[in-house]
């Protein structure tokens, strides 16, 4: 589960935190391959699933590269290699640059996870 997958950095998360001190967290860069699943605001999966890798983990989310902005709310993010899956809600959209049209995208888990992130 995420608790495996998390182990070598080893925190738990308090969900008191989630809201409150989201940009105060600290953010673990490790690239990991997912799969995202594009939901609609009732969960309902909407577009088709995409490949793309992490690029860095909090308490309670996960930043990762995409060429485009999403037109969704929520995603379902697996890490199939570790056994996860989890919905999380997509906060931001940070592009990269003009000239490659990469974005950054974070997203927060909608579950409460107790985790340590690799």
């Amino acid at each position: 589960m995420l608790a495996t997958l998390f182990n070598a950095l080893k925190f738990v998360v308090n969900p008191s935190e989630r809201s409150a001190n989201r940009r105060r967290l600290k953010r673990y860069r490790h690239k990991l391959p997912l799969l995202v699943q594009p939901l609609d605001d009732d969960y309902m999966e909407t577009g088709d699933p995409f490949w793309t890798t992490s690029r860095d983990f909090s308490r309670n989310g996960i930043g990762f590269n995409w060429h485009k902005t999403l037109e969704c709310r929520f995603v379902n993010i697996s890490i199939p290699d570790h056994s996860f899956s989890g919905i999380a809600e997509v906060r931001h959209f940070t592009q990269l640059s003009i000239d490659n049209g990469m974005y950054i995208i974070g997203a927060e888990f909608m579950d409460e996870f107790d985790i340590a992130i690799c």
